[in-house]
């Protein structure tokens, strides 16, 4: 018994839904659904809209630039750069096997760093890292994830040493940006 302008951002999305899927069709097409939404409320009509496209079996595209979104609702997720799709694929392979820096750096915090294949090795400013797969003197693009460096007090030669310039306590996760004495020039995350 209300108008839709009376409606909060998170009814007229749950309305909006309910109104596509009631002609019941073969697929529904999302475009940035979301994306008025304040991220508390963001979340919670995300997961309800899950929830309703799974019980319906009503298969969905969804179109969207935040890469975490995607993650968390997609069963594939297509990655397009610069008007081609790079990279097709589920979204644990998306993030644990990314096809390239441009990929890897939409879905999270990542350092790039070029080098060379030298017998069967990979030399970068954060060590050495072994390949079989990439032919010799090959160039080659190491990405490295912010989360997979672990930053330790210095007393081991095996580690990398780096100079924290900032930290940032961001909740249940730390941010640190380091400085290289190896790329004075560079900060890493």
């Amino acid at each position: 018994e209300r108008f839709p302008h009376t409606l909060s951002g998170g009814q007229q999305q749950r309305v909006a839904l309910i109104r596509a899927l009631a002609p019941e069709p073969s697929t529904l097409l999302l475009d940035e659904p979301f994306s008025a939404l304040d991220e508390h409320l963001r979340q919670q009509v995300r997961e309800e809209t899950l929830d309703v496209l799974k019980k319906s079996n009503t298969p969905a595209v969804m179109v969207t630039h935040d890469p975490l979104e995607a993650m968390f609702i997609a069963d594939r997720i297509v990655v397009m750069e610069q008007g081609r799709i790079v990279q097709n694929d589920s979204p644990q392979e998306i993030y644990q096997r990314p096809t390239n820096a441009f990929v890897a750096a939409l879905f999270g915090p990542s350092n790039r760093f070029e080098s060379y294949v030298k017998q069967g090795r990979v030399d970068t400013p954060l060590g050495c890292f072994l390949t079989e797969q990439i032919a010799e003197a090959q160039a080659v693009d190491v990405i490295v994830r912010a989360k997979a460096i672990v930053v330790h007090q210095l007393e081991n030669s095996q580690y990398v040493e780096a100079r924290v310039i900032s930290v940032h306590a961001m909740g249940d996760e730390t941010h640190f940006r380091l400085q290289l004495p190896s790329m004075p020039e560079r900060v890493i995350h």
